[in-house]
């Protein structure tokens, strides 16, 4: 592509657990990178910090929502985990 597309932002979500960390967190980064560079956004070199700082006080399983835009904005939001 020859330049980043507007309007929407990648997304992954993962399941934090406090015995064993970021679930399956390599291949979410991965993910997440290469769909970046498919789509022409930045490399989201920030992902991996942000979400450690979404579970700092954590102290049950939690649900990350990982948000990344064009601009290379990272948000991160956080809730109990609950299994269906």
């Amino acid at each position: 592509m020859d330049r980043p597309m507007t309007g929407f932002s990648l997304i992954e979500t993962l399941r934090w657990q406090p015995d064993e960390g970021f679930i399956r967190l390599r291949l979410h980064l991965a993910r997440l990178s290469r769909s970046a560079r498919r789509l022409g956004f930045p490399q989201p070199v920030d992902a991996a910090a942000k979400l450690d700082e979404a579970v700092v006080e954590a102290a049950g399983p939690r649900r990350i929502r990982l948000t990344f835009d064009p601009q290379g904005k990272i948000e991160v939001t956080s809730a109990a985990f609950v299994p269906l």
